[in-house]
């Protein structure tokens, strides 16, 4: 279910149709979960994969171990998982946590994801307490919630106000906590004094990388001045638990790379400028 979402997803984000996402496969930027299915890491479907869709999303692409794909289940290529060894290991990185089996198989099973919990909780503590709408979009003016904090102990709270921004980007939110006043001044994401404007891929120019769809990068592969060949990975960006590496559709030398680590993009800005001359 979720390649499909995350085809479905850049399919639409990126206005592609059936015969687009197979005509022009060599040069799109596939979700990490998509190239990864091609390469068998969920298995082998019956029959194969279909062509020539395959072979073209996996142009230039390898497996850790160098081959294209997965000739069997994926499983029986993986050397033993040591799970005391592995415990041992979270229980040295967070001491503070009491690192329980269910986290080990959650590490070994989703590692990345693990680990970025595991930082929130840290960060914010244990908030798996909060109604999941709350947490999402956050209280409106005047809304009340009880909130368990353990048995017999109930906290009521009330967003009561939400001040202007200040000169820092910080707004102070104003609550009732079981009836007695908190403020809370927390920084203002949205805010920015000066909007950065991004340059925008030309999509008639190959050489000219875009943001295939809005996200953070996470990760860059290449630099300035480096040699590419069509195919290979030049960073790597998320967007709502969905990973996506974007690749270079053409051979050449990176003339640009105008993005770094963090940088929030739009759908369509310019990552990357190739020269393919």
């Amino acid at each position: 279910s979720k390649v499909a979402g995350d085809l479905a997803q850049f399919m639409v984000q990126n206005n592609l149709t059936e015969k687009q996402v197979i005509d022009e496969a060599e040069t799109l930027s596939f979700p990490t979960s998509v190239v990864e299915y091609f390469q068998g890491y969920l298995g082998i479907p019956y029959g194969g994969f279909p062509q020539p869709l395959c072979d073209r999303v996996l142009k230039g692409k390898s497996l850790p171990n160098g081959n294209k794909q997965f000739t069997g289940r994926p499983g029986e290529e993986m050397e033993p998982y040591d799970f005391e060894a592995a415990k041992s290991e979270l229980q040295s990185k967070w001491p503070q946590l009491e690192i329980s089996d269910l986290d080990v198989i959650s590490h070994a099973l989703y590692p990345k994801v693990f680990d970025g919990y595991l930082k929130f909780r840290e960060k914010h503590g244990d908030i798996s307490m909060v109604p999941t709408r709350q947490f999402l979009v956050g209280l409106e003016i005047d809304e009340e919630i009880p909130i368990e904090i353990e048995y017999g102990k109930t906290l009521y709270i009330s967003l009561k106000g939400i001040s202007g921004i200040d000169e820092d980007g910080n707004r102070t939110l104003h609550f009732e906590l079981n009836g007695g006043p908190r403020d809370v001044t927390i920084p203002d994401n949205a805010f920015s004094g000066e909007k950065i404007v991004r340059e925008v891929a030309d999509p008639s120019m190959a050489n000219q990388v875009g943001a295939p769809m809005p996200g953070v990068v996470i990760e860059v592969k290449v630099k300035q001045g480096q040699e590419v060949v069509a195919g290979e990975a030049l960073l790597v960006l998320s967007a709502m638990k969905m990973e996506t590496v974007v690749s270079a559709p053409v051979d050449g030398i990176v003339k640009r790379m105008l993005v770094g680590v963090d940088d929030s993009l739009a759908a369509g800005d310019l990552l990357v400028e190739i020269d393919d001359s």
